[in-house]
């Protein structure tokens, strides 16, 4: 990853900064200018987890998030699977009657998602992604 937010087994978390910014770096190391907060990050789910992915040198990506009815920021961690989900392969896949194509248009400025059975016919519309 890009490693833009950075959080260490010890919930130490720093994030990189734009150079519009860069006054307010309290860390400076091989170029980069980096604000650590003083204050630990801890996850109150699934932390073990995400420790374990951390430790484990796994991709994590986190989201910072601000709830203005709370007047408080959040930080949310995306982990990667340790063994990613078996693929069936392609034989299983056709021998499967119930088997569905997730299809995509892409459009200018919006996704129209919709689901296909195996014969390429209209199962169902998904919502549209802007």
């Amino acid at each position: 990853g890009n490693e833009t937010i950075r959080v260490s087994p010890e919930g130490v978390m720093e994030v990189d900064l734009p150079q519009a910014l860069v006054r307010l770096a309290n860390v400076t190391m091989g170029g980069l200018t980096r604000y650590r907060f003083q204050a630990a990050v801890h996850f109150s789910y699934r932390q073990a987890e995400w420790l374990a992915q951390v430790k484990g040198d796994r991709a994590v990506a986190y989201t910072i998030s601000f709830d203005q009815a709370k007047d408080r920021f959040y930080l949310d961690a995306s982990l990667t699977p340790a063994s990613p989900a078996p693929v069936p392969a392609y034989q299983e896949l056709l021998a499967d009657p119930a088997a569905r194509t997730l299809a995509v248009d892409h459009n200018h400025g919006f996704l129209a998602p919709a689901l296909l059975d195996r014969s390429g016919n209209l199962v169902g519309r998904l919502p549209t992604a802007n």
